[in-house]
């Protein structure tokens, strides 16, 4: 297992990792072949590194074996649904046409049977807008722990979103929030979603220099995410660079876990260049964005594939799902706390 030696041999491990099994679909890959991959995983890391392992799935494959893999290996679950049947039906379909809902439905059942505890990923694009309501009620009666809203972005080979940053559109999305917002506020037991959460735990705990004494995130702090393909080349920074095809940036790989270690790669001149231009985005941010002290400099993958320039700063991401809620959490907060 050569990631796992070079996480162990370049001191890379820390008092926690987290293993994400994701892109595709995960579960597609036969059970046999996780149990194999866990046990090695245990006997090679360190006792002094807590693993944790995420599988982020669309539920359609989940049975009673996977489920109780899932708890043996106290797995954290994200579903990938984008809410009641006519919503998700708009992009989840299988490749001739038909619905996945019923499947999806089957292994979230298939999951409360054996009382796993899961979080959801909706994606949200244009004719999702209009029914927040619909959208809030599915997933409180799904009994999710949270659920994130990607509103849709450019981003890989998605070079078209159904969302523009225009006038009519930021007008929608403003609503859309501000609604799910509201039904959350005058709910007992509240639905957590995590846009207005994180931007309300933004707001009254993060201190509001920290992004400014450090800009950086999980995205743009090379080597806080490390992303493996199934043929072993890796890169680092947005998960999302990995597997697209670009001849500047040589399809964003340092390297190869069979040929080449994380360390390495970090003298190659592709990771200099893609360090170098990050950085240059991050404070390009914190001189032109008065939303830095809330963000840290912005998603390296939504700049490049929106932007053309990892160096470029606002995107559609910035805007629809960390600016929004924060204007609508803030504006709630100035009237309710005291001056």
């Amino acid at each position: 297992m050569k990631t796992i030696d070079h996480l162990i041999n370049d001191e890379l491990l820390g008092k926690e990792i987290s293993f994400v099994w994701h892109a595709g679909e995960p579960l597609a890959v036969p059970l046999h072949f996780y149990e194999e991959l866990f046990d090695i995983i245990k006997q090679k890391i360190p006792s002094t590194t807590q693993v944790n392992h995420h599988i982020q799935t669309n539920a359609t494959l989940l049975n009673d074996a996977w489920c109780q893999f899932i708890l043996k290996h106290q797995i954290r679950v994200g579903v990938s649904v984008d809410g009641p049947q006519k919503i998700n039906d708009i992009n989840r379909l299988t490749r001739s046409g038909k619905s996945t809902f019923d499947k999806v439905m089957q292994g979230i059942d298939c999951l409360t049977r054996h009382n796993i505890r899961f979080h959801a990923i909706a994606v949200i694009g244009k004719d999702a807008l209009d029914f927040a309501d619909e959208i809030y009620d599915f997933f409180k009666n799904l009994g999710v722990t949270k659920v994130g809203l990607n509103i849709e972005e450019i981003e890989g080979i998605h070079t078209v979103s159904t969302l523009a940053v225009d006038e009519s559109s930021m007008f929608v999305i403003r609503n859309f929030y501000q609604r799910l917002y509201d039904t959350q506020l005058d709910d007992d037991k509240p639905l957590h979603i995590r846009e207005l959460d994180d931007a309300k735990r933004k707001i009254l705990q993060i201190p509001i220099d920290y992004f400014s004494n450090h800009g950086i995130t999980q995205q743009n702090n090379p080597y806080q995410i490390i992303s493996v393909d199934i043929d072993g080349n890796f890169t680092t920074y947005s998960p999302e660079l990995l597997g697209q095809k670009n001849e500047e940036y040589k399809d964003f790989v340092l390297g190869n876990v069979h040929t080449t270690s994380f360390l390495q790669a970090t003298e190659g001149d592709l990771y200099k260049k893609m360090k170098s231009e990050i950085h240059s985005g991050i404070r390009n941010c914190e001189k032109n964005c008065a939303y830095f002290s809330f963000c840290g400099g912005g998603a390296p993958a939504n700049k490049y594939y929106e932007n053309g320039a990892f160096s470029s700063t606002e995107t559609i991401q910035c805007i629809y799902s960390i600016q929004t809620p924060l204007e609508i959490v803030a504006g709630r907060l100035e009237k309710v706390l005291p001056v």
